[in-house]
């Protein structure tokens, strides 16, 4: 039975940081009062310019940040009305692709380690087989997992990222611009690999990019992040 609420929905978000000098006290508002829906199988778009607020919004999304105030709720839940335990189980339903694949990968770690971590971070039961399945979904090998980072490319590391965040089978991937630190040749082939696992575990999916055109084409919807402001948007708006 499918859920009838949607998988995040953000109401009236403000987040404000206070930095307090000898001499006064500065206030920067960072987030007037965000509004987004997204429902299971979608994907909505982030799109805007450095400093405009997203990545704010993306800490507050997965806790680690606390807005000031307005609602966000997970799955249907109101991440400030229940329990840390409920919170827990409700965040391991979240998958994260990061920007850089580089710095995301503890490089003392073998791959075998680093895709078992969710795992055990989560008290949740996994076998050698689970891991090697994980890497051939994104075209890597059971060969790779007494790998280190070091030891792939750009490319392939994402790849290693995108089976991390997809391994405990989450209901909302955040890919927080996957592509911007990889070659334009292996860009499309990330793009790819994330709108195939997308059809094939129905995922919803918050894309944050400053690429247009690759908004349009991955995107049922865009949102633009500007000063702190989120607004819904066709691609011929801007």
């Amino acid at each position: 039975m499918q859920p009838n609420y949607p998988v995040l929905e953000l109401k009236e978000i403000k987040k404000t940081y206070i930095k307090n000098s000898f001499l006064h006290k500065q206030e920067t508002e960072v987030l007037k009062g965000a509004n987004l829906t997204l429902q299971k199988g979608k994907t909505l778009a982030l799109i805007g310019p450095s400093g405009c607020g997203k990545t704010t919004l993306l800490k507050i999304i997965i806790g680690l940040e606390k807005q000031n105030s307005g609602v966000i709720k997970l799955f249907g839940k109101d991440t400030l009305q229940i329990s840390k335990k409920e919170l827990r189980g409700i965040l391991s339903k979240i998958g994260v692709i990061f920007q850089d694949p580089y710095s995301a990968l503890d490089p003392r770690q073998t791959i075998e380690q680093i895709l078992s971590e969710p795992f055990i971070i989560n008290k949740k039961y996994y076998t050698k087989e689970t891991l090697i399945r994980a890497l051939k979904e994104v075209s890597l090998s059971e060969f790779d997992l007494k790998k280190y980072p070091h030891q792939f490319s750009g490319g392939q590391r994402q790849r290693i990222n995108i089976a991390r965040a997809l391994i405990l089978k989450p209901e909302l991937i955040i890919a927080d611009e996957p592509t911007s630190a990889l070659d334009v040749s292996v860009q499309a082939q990330i793009v790819n690999l994330i709108t195939k696992m997308q059809k094939k575990y129905n995922f919803a999916l918050l894309f944050v990019s400053h690429n247009l055109a690759l908004c349009k084409y991955l995107c049922q919807n865009i949102v633009l992040v500007k000063q702190g402001i989120l607004t819904e948007i066709s691609g011929d708006e801007l």
